[in-house]
């Protein structure tokens, strides 16, 4: 599913026509985000006509999967203040909220009755803030837990909502993205230029706070946009894990956000320049049909597989302890029923049947992967410590090789 966003613009034909084409499903917001708006009669005619305009031009496309009457007016009015900040009297508030009211619980979802019955509407998302218990209860939830409210990447594991329409974390544009807005004296972090491309206010130093957590900061430029890339990846990877392990119970995971309208440093998996960053790889593998997950409670291991397939399947976890070197310590399998639309755990370990000692932990690295008979299904590494936390060799002995192919390059 894509989220056609509230603060931007309506598509063209052309977008609505690819997504029926390739089963994309397109949530569709009205073009109204995070202020108040007026309730004149003027106003009102011509939002009728608006949303009657493209409600008629949409409804028939099967990719329509619902109709948003704005992006977090709701949540703004009940949780960001805007009275105080703004003076509004108990008059003011009066006025505008009716208006609120009248404009996206009456009118706008009138329109929709009338000339798209078929497709659901909701007056706001998200549901609930996220700052509220009940966010996680009901409806839908924008979680920004981590980024604006500063917490760590394993929040994404506790705080699950029914459906997760909004979490993000913003990871630099690629290099030559960047060599295209800058010229060589910009290219630092503390450039006039970098901080005019970018639009959050602690989003520098956001960045370099969760790296510091997780990763060695590096010094060099383009190693720093590397490994930002690696950390808003690391973010959204959890996020979306800690969604699908938990179905039934939360049956929608859609991160902030795809792409980009000008070259900067942001939330997108794909940046102006139509180029990917490391998160947007991520997240293909994360969405795969089949996933294998990993949760470490204290002393234990638990391998989760999740299936978006149709039909159960009889298959078989076999994992395998490796060095960094390569060398195997230890393997296991065991066979289980994966269950069609549903996520089990393959297997519990304690952390002491691995036979590793905390001291080398840091050495070793764990791949787990889902056979169903000879065919893999999918695989996963996983690693008992966090980047900066990891031992590794100083001597691969990797030898790389890349040879031009008909349709890309062939890396061996």
């Amino acid at each position: 599913m894509l989220r056609v966003w509230g603060g931007g613009v309506y598509e063209t034909d052309d977008f609505y026509e690819l997504c029926d084409s390739l089963g994309i499903m397109v949530w569709q917001d009205f073009m109204f985000a995070g202020t108040v708006y007026p309730g004149d009669t003027a106003f009102i005619e011509n939002v009728t006509q608006e949303v009657k305009e493209q409600v008629i031009r949409l409804r028939n496309h099967p990719c329509m999967a619902l109709w948003c009457g704005n992006n977090e007016i709701d949540e703004a009015w009940h949780n960001w203040g805007w009275q105080k900040s703004l003076g509004y009297s108990v008059m003011d508030s009066t006025k505008l909220w009716n208006d609120y009211l009248h404009l996206f619980e009456e009118i706008i979802p009138r329109v929709v009755k009338e000339h798209d019955p078929r497709t659901d509407y909701v007056p706001s998302s998200p549901a609930n803030g996220w700052g509220r218990e009940k966010a996680y209860q009901q409806g839908d939830v924008h979680y920004w837990g981590v980024w604006w409210g500063d917490m760590p990447f394993e929040e994404y594991n506790v705080k699950i909502g029914r459906f997760v329409s909004e979490y993000g974390f913003q990871g630099m544009p690629d290099p030559k993205t960047i060599d295209s807005f800058t010229m060589p004296g910009d290219r630092n972090l503390d450039s006039e230029v970098m901080a005019a491309h970018q639009k959050h206010s602690r989003g520098k130093e956001l960045i370099r706070e969760y790296m510091e957590r997780d990763y060695k900061v590096p010094e060099d430029f383009e190693d720093y946009i590397y490994v930002s890339q690696l950390l808003q990846a690391r973010g959204i990877k959890t996020a979306i894990e800690a969604h699908r392990r938990a179905r039934p119970y939360n049956m929608g995971t859609m991160y902030w956000q795809l792409n980009d309208c000008w070259p900067v440093t942001s939330w997108s998996g794909i940046d102006y320049n139509h180029r990917w960053k490391a998160m947007q790889y991520a997240v293909k593998m994360a969405y795969d049909r089949f996933l294998v997950s990993f949760v470490e409670d204290n002393d234990s291991l638990a391998i989760w597989v999740v299936s978006d397939c149709f039909i159960d399947r009889n298959t078989e976890l076999r994992w395998q302890l490796m060095t960094f070197d390569g060398d195997t310590l230890k393997t296991g399998s065991t066979g289980f029923t994966l269950p069609a639309g549903s996520g089990v755990v393959a297997a519990q370990m304690a952390l002491k049947d691995f036979a590793i000692s905390k001291a080398n932990r840091q050495q070793v690295v764990l791949k787990a992967g889902v056979w169903d008979k000879s065919d893999l299904l999918v695989d996963a590494l996983y690693y008992f410590g966090k980047p900066k936390e990891l031992i590794l060799p100083e001597h691969s002995g990797i030898q790389l090789s890349v040879e031009p192919v008909s349709d890309g390059y062939l890396l061996t």
